[in-house]
């Protein structure tokens, strides 16, 4: 990555992530993949809006629109999409992947991730989402995203998750926390408070995260758990002490 301003190299450590999930193809490595692809976008969206005028070839913004178009995954891609009718290039080329288009791959990466129900996506489905990446970033940072790729040629990422204690403290995080939200999501859905039975729905994550303990906790209290549920709802919870400071 010789090429690379530094601060292009972490959205671009993003994109090399889920080059490698795609190189091994198995169902977890391909939703890995559409799901690292979809966060690369929006991580070289935010680091690009947030740099300073000089780190932007002088393109400058107002402040009232960079808050604006970091609000939303989507306000990003408003923004994007203007900027791309910016760029002489627009003139003699329509975008490489419409908006539209990315917001689809965005909603089955959304579904990847609440529902967690085991379904790999289509092929389709990732090449578009890789297509977006590679192009968004390349237009953003001036560079030729596919060919750093084939330069700088990612190590597939081992089939074996790696333990917590072998991930940087910042993917360790993400990793237990996907796990935390789907327990949690079971576990609330199972609980019964003063007779009727809790509902869980789109709620933020710092609010989930107060509650996991005490939900944990409230579940194994008022319903006999089975051995095999224990171990999966412990498990997290041990991971979530080395944490607790987080948020």
């Amino acid at each position: 990555m010789s090429n690379l301003k530094p601060w292009a190299q972490g959205p671009f450590e993003l994109i090399k992530h889920a080059e490698g999930h795609l190189k091994l193809a198995s169902d977890f490595d391909k939703r890995m993949a559409l799901i690292s692809f979809d966060n690369a976008i929006e991580v070289s969206i935010t680091t690009y809006l947030h740099l300073h005028t000089t780190q932007r070839n002088n393109q400058t913004f107002e402040k009232k629109d960079v808050e604006r178009w970091c609000l939303t995954y989507h306000s990003k891609l408003e923004f994007f999409e203007h900027f791309w009718s910016t760029q002489p290039q627009s003139l003699f080329s329509p975008m490489v992947v419409t908006r539209d288009e990315i917001v689809w791959y965005h909603g089955m990466r959304n579904d990847i991730y609440h529902t967690h129900n085991g379904t790999a996506p289509e092929q389709r489905a990732i090449t578009g989402i890789r297509e977006a990446s590679l192009w968004i970033f390349s237009v953003l940072y001036r560079v030729d995203a596919e060919l750093l790729l084939s330069e700088d040629v990612p190590t597939p990422v081992p089939q074996q998750q790696p333990s917590v204690a072998e991930l940087s403290p910042s993917l360790a995080f993400l990793q237990s926390f996907i796990e935390f939200e789907r327990i949690l999501r079971e576990a609330l859905r199972q609980a019964t408070v003063a007779g009727q039975v809790t509902t869980v729905s789109a709620i933020s994550v710092p609010y989930m995260w107060s509650r996991l303990k005490s939900a944990l906790e409230m579940v194994e209290r008022q319903m006999p758990l089975s051995e095999e549920f224990r171990v999966r709802v412990s498990q997290p919870r041990i991971r979530l002490d080395q944490y607790d400071n987080v948020v």
